[in-house]
């Protein structure tokens, strides 16, 4: 059978039902390796628990990381102070790979002053620091602006290794906003679950929460 092949901890867990109503926001943290795979474990079986229970049942397919991949085109819009790295581009076309049945998105580079009316209409993927990105009517979101970072759940993320993402209902806006520019993306490093949005630390998922 032909799929669509993600990280493999993203994959395994989008086979299991997920269910729309549930949110999930407590934090996974620790500073302890031991005690944070105790309690990522943990967080790992209680929503598998939940999302086996629940129904009807989301496929693979109805998943909105999955949707927003379908497009044809996808608009990849960075701050004007945040340039996209060489390896930013390379984690963003390599993250997901196409069967042959399928076409790959072209991806289209912009910063959002170039954004057209034509572009609000195509899937958009922004990418870089939340706080230098001007335009606030792109980014009506559970996640908002601090001075060096961003805030969630009351919460304020300024460390440099600090990163989130987030994809909303509609599927097709997506965000990767890291505090770092020069930094690696965590998604891209070890992968996420089907929860909408996902707060790392140092490469370690720290919080996640799900139609929010």
């Amino acid at each position: 059978m032909k799929t669509i092949a993600f990280f493999p901890f993203l994959l395994a867990l989008c086979l299991v039902a997920a269910p729309v109503s549930l949110i999930a926001n407590s934090p996974v943290e620790s500073s302890d390796a031991a005690e944070y795979d105790a309690q990522y474990s943990a967080k790992t079986e209680a929503f598998l628990e939940a999302t086996t229970k629940a129904t009807p049942s989301k496929s693979l397919a109805s998943l909105p990381l999955v949707r927003f991949f379908t497009a044809d085109t996808i608009v990849v819009v960075s701050p004007e102070k945040c340039t996209i790295t060489a390896a930013d581009k390379a984690d963003i076309e390599k993250a997901v790979y196409w069967d042959n049945f399928q076409t790959r998105p072209v991806y289209v580079y912009k910063t959002e002053r170039e954004l057209t009316k034509k572009d609000a209409r195509r899937h958009l993927m922004f990418v870089g620091c939340l706080h230098q990105f001007k335009r606030t009517n792109l980014f009506q979101i559970p996640v908002t602006k601090a001075s060096k970072g961003f805030r969630f759940d009351n919460r304020q993320f300024d460390n440099p290794q600090d990163s989130f993402f987030y994809i909303n209902p509609g599927a097709n806006r997506m965000y990767l906003c890291k505090n770092n520019p020069e930094a690696r993306h965590a998604f891209f490093a070890i992968g996420g679950t089907p929860f909408a949005l996902h707060v790392f630390r140092n490469n370690r998922l720290i919080m996640t929460g799900y139609n929010i």
